[in-house]
C-alpha cells in the first residue's frame, strides 16, 4: 500500500480547457493555503484531483502523480481518469471522462475523496450502506509507514487469519556455517555451532536453528538463523518426508533418522529444497506414551520425575503389585521373546559379530569388546563354526589371554580353554547372556531378583580406604571415624606420605583387630586377630597413612553369589580350645586340703549344640522388581 499523507489544498482553477482523453493538465496557480508554491514534497506517494464545474453540477475524479507538481502552468500528469464514484481505486469509467473549460473548472487537490474514504468506512447491510465506523476488515498493511487495523492486530495476536511463517533471530558462528546448516546453540559460548547426529550433545536437549547465511568463527551469521518456519536453503529432499538432524555435521536428511534421532519437521509437499522446520517436531509425549510410562491405563503425575527415568529400557524397579504392569516385566528369570521385546533383548543381551582362529588355543577378536573375566556368552552364525563351538552352548570368558581386543572362552569359569579345528563360514556373533540365554534362538532370560539383593557391577576387584594421622595412635591401638569402621578379621595393606608407625611395613598383609566401633590394631595373621595378638606400635610414624582393602571378587553383570543360610565348618570357626582341670588325690588326704600329693589330667568337656544352620539375611521386607520393556 502506498503512502498516503492527508492534504488539504484550496480550490484552483484550469490553465486550459482539457479534452476528454488528456493524460495531463495544468494549473492557473498552485499556491498552498499559505500563499507559497507547493511542491511534490507536499504530498505522498498518492494524490487525487477532484473536477467540479461552478454550478458543481458535474464531477470527475482521477488519480495524479504528484511527483509532476513543480510549479504553477506546468503539466501534472494524470494517473487514472473517471474513476468509479463508490470507491474503487482502479477502475475508469468512459462515461465519466469529461471536458473541462479553461477558467470554469475548480480543481481540489487531496485526499478525501471517495477512493481512500473506502478505507475507513465498512459497508454493511443490504442493501449496501457505508458507515464510518472503523477501518475495513480486509485491510493488510504492506509498508512499515501503514496503519495497521484492530482487526489485523487481533488476529496477529490470537493466531487468526494473519500468520507469520518465519522466526528469524541474529547470532554469530562458532565455526565456518554455509547457508541451510543446521545448527546448535552452544551456551558456553553463545554461539551457534554445525550438529552432528553421532554427538548426542549437540542434538539432544539443545536449541536447534537453520543458518540462513554464512558465517565464521565468531562472525555474526548472515540473515541470522531461523528458529522457526519455512526453509528454503536446502536439496535433495523427499516431498513430505519427515526432516532429521544427519550424521554428517551441520546437514539435514529426509526420510532417514541419524545416530541420535531428532525429528525437525517435514518437507514442504511437491518440493525437494524446502521444509517446515520446527525444532521440536514430533516430540510431544502422546497419552499412551504417557500411559505406558505410568505402567497403567491412568494419567500420571506430571510431577513424578520416576516417570521420565522409568522410560528406559532395561529400568529396574522394586514394585508392590503382585503382576508386572503394561511395558513391565518380572524379574523371575522367565524366558521371553526376543523378537517380542527387542528392544529389551538388545540392553540385557547386546550382540555383536566376531571372528575366531582355528587353533589351540581359540582366541576370539573384537576391537574394543568391553568384556571381562566370567563374562557368559553364547554364539550364532550364518554358516558353520570351526569344530570345538556350537550354538546354543554357554560359554565363559577366561582371564587367560584377555586383552582389550581379544578374549578366550572355557565352558565354565576359569575352566579349560576351547580349542577350534576344521574350518568355518559365515558371519559370527555372540551375545552377552548375563541372565540366561533363553532357549538360543528365539527367546531370552530376564534377570532373577526372586529373593535376591541387587549389588552393583565392577569389572575390576573394588578397594575403600580409610586414612589417619600419627596423632591417631595410642600404644598399639588406632583410632578412627565409625562411619569408615573396617570389620574383624578383615585383611589390609597400608601406604603412607611419609613414614608408617615403627611395627608396620609397605605391600604387606595385615589383618583387623576391632578393639571399640572406633578403634583398631593390627595382627600378623588371621589368627592372631581372632585371638587378639595386637602389633607392637613403638610410635605413630609421620606424615597421613592410609589402610587399603581390596575385595576379594569381581561384581560381574549377571553373577550369583551370597546365602539364605549358613552352617558353620570347624574350619570356618576361630582357632580356640578349652580345658577343664581336674585335681585328683594321691595321699588319701582331703583333695581340697592340697595337703597330699596331687596329679592334673585335662579331659574333653561334654558336646551341645544343635547343628542347624544360622539365618544369614539381613532384616527385609518381599517385594517384586520389575523391568522395563
Amino acid at each position: 500500500m502506498a503512502t498516503i499523507t492527508p492534504t488539504t489544498v484550496p480550490s484552483k482553477r484550469l490553465s486550459e480547457t482539457i479534452s476528454a482523453s488528456a493524460t495531463s493538465f495544468k494549473l492557473s496557480d498552485i499556491e498552498g493555503w499559505n500563499g507559497s508554491d507547493l511542491t511534490s514534497a507536499d504530498f505522498g506517494s498518492k494524490l487525487y484531483a477532484v473536477f467540479r464545474n461552478s454550478a458543481n453540477t458535474l464531477m470527475e475524479i482521477m488519480q495524479v502523480d504528484p511527483t509532476t507538481i513543480t510549479a504553477a502552468s506546468s503539466p501534472i500528469t494524470i494517473t487514472l481518469r473517471g474513476l468509479k464514484f463508490n470507491g474503487d481505486l482502479t477502475t475508469e469509467v468512459s462515461a465519466n471522462k469529461l471536458i473541462w473549460v479553461k477558467g470554469d473548472t475548480i480543481v481540489e487537490l487531496g485526499t478525501h475523496v471517495p477512493q481512500l474514504l473506502k478505507h475507513f468506512v465498512t459497508i454493511v447491510g443490504s442493501p449496501a450502506i457505508q458507515e464510518l465506523i472503523g477501518y475495513a476488515t480486509q485491510l493488510t498493511p504492506l509498508d512499515n509507514k501503514d496503519i495497521p487495523t484492530k482487526f489485523y492486530v487481533d488476529n496477529l495476536v490470537s493466531g487468526g487469519v494473519v500468520s507469520n511463517n518465519r522466526v528469524v533471530a541474529a547470532g554469530n558462528a562458532g565455526e565456518t556455517l554455509s547457508t541451510g546448516n543446521l545448527v546448535y546453540f552452544d551456551f558456553t559460548d553463545n554461539e551457534w555451532k554445525k550438529t552432528d547426529a553421532d554427538v548426542a550433545a549437540t542434538v539432544d536437549n539443545v536449541m536447534l536453528g537453520i543458518a540462513q547465511g554464512a558465517g565464521t568463527d565468531g562472525g555474526s551469521i548472515t540473515g541470522g538463523v531461523l528458529l522457526w518456519g519455512l526453509d528454503s536453503n536446502q536439496s535433495g529432499l523427499t516431498a513430505g518426508d519427515i526432516v532429521y538432524a544427519s550424521n554428517t555435521a551441520g546437514a539435514i536428511v529426509s526420510g532417514t533418522p541419524g545416530t541420535n534421532e531428532r525429528a525437525i519437521g517435514m518437507v514442504a509437499p511437491g518440493s525437494t529444497t524446502s521444509f517446515y522446520f520446527d525444532p521440536y517436531f514430533l516430540n510431544s509425549v502422546t497419552k499412551n506414551q504417557k500411559d505406558a510410562l505410568a505402567g497403567a491405563s491412568g494419567t500420571p503425575s506430571s510431577t513424578n520425575k520416576f516417570l521420565t527415568e522409568a522410560s528406559l529400557t532395561g529400568f529396574i524397579s522394586p514394585y508392590a503389585g503382585r503382576s508386572a504392569p503394561s511395558g513391565w516385566l518380572m524379574c523371575d528369570g522367565s524366558a521371553v521373546s526376543r523378537s517380542t521385546y527387542a528392544n529389551l533383548f538388545g540392553v540385557i543381551a547386546p550382540s555383536t559379530t566376531f571372528t575366531v582362529t582355528i587353533a589351540s588355543p581359540a582366541v576370539f577378536s573384537k576391537t574394543g569388546h568391553g568384556l571381562v573375566t566370567g563374562d557368559q556368552i553364547h554364539i550364532t552364525t550364518t554358516g558353520a563354526l570351526p569344530t570345538g563351538l556350537a550354538v546354543n552352548t554357554n560359554y565363559f570368558v577366561i582371564s587367560t589371554g584377555l586383552t582389550a581386543d581379544a578374549f578366550r572362552v572355557a565352558l565354565s569359569p576359569e575352566g579349560t580353554v576351547v580349542n577350534t579345528s576344521g574350518s568355518q563360514s559365515g558371519v559370527h556373533t555372540y551375545y552377552v547372556s548375563s541372565y540366561g540365554k533363553g532357549d538360543g534362538s528365539t527367546t531370552f532370560n530376564v534377570p532373577d531378583l526372586r529373593t535376591r539383593v541387587p549389588i552393583g557391577r565392577g569389572d575390576s576387584n573394588p578397594t575403600t580406604t580409610i586414612s589417619f594421622e600419627p596423632a591417631a595412635r595410642s600404644s598399639n591401638d588406632i583410632t578412627l571415624p565409625d562411619k569408615h569402621f573396617p570389620v574383624q578379621g578383615q585383611k589390609v595393606q597400608l601406604t603412607t606420605t611419609t613414614t608408617l608407625p615403627t611395627g608396620l611395613s609397605l605391600v604387606t598383609d595385615y589383618w583387623i583387630i576391632r578393639n571399640s566401633n572406633t578403634s583398631i590394631a593390627f595382627a600378623t595373621t588371621q589368627a592372631n586377630a581372632n585371638a587378639g595378638t595386637k602389633i607392637t606400635l613403638s610410635d605413630g610414624g609421620t606424615g597421613v597413612h592410609t589402610i587399603v582393602h581390596t575385595n576379594n571378587a569381581i561384581a560381574i553383570v549377571g553373577r550369583l553369589a551370597g546365602e539364605h543360610d549358613h552352617g558353620l565348618s570347624i574350619g570356618e570357626l576361630p582357632a580356640h580350645t578349652h580345658s577343664l582341670e581336674n585335681v585328683i588325690s594321691t595321699g588319701g588326704a582331703n583333695p581340697l586340703s592340697q595337703a597330699a600329693s596331687t596329679a592334673t589330667n585335662h579331659t574333653a568337656t561334654g558336646s551341645t549344640g544343635s547343628n542347624t544352620v544360622a539365618n544369614n539375611m539381613q532384616p527385609f521386607i518381599v517385594l517384586n522388581y520389575i523391568i522395563k520393556t
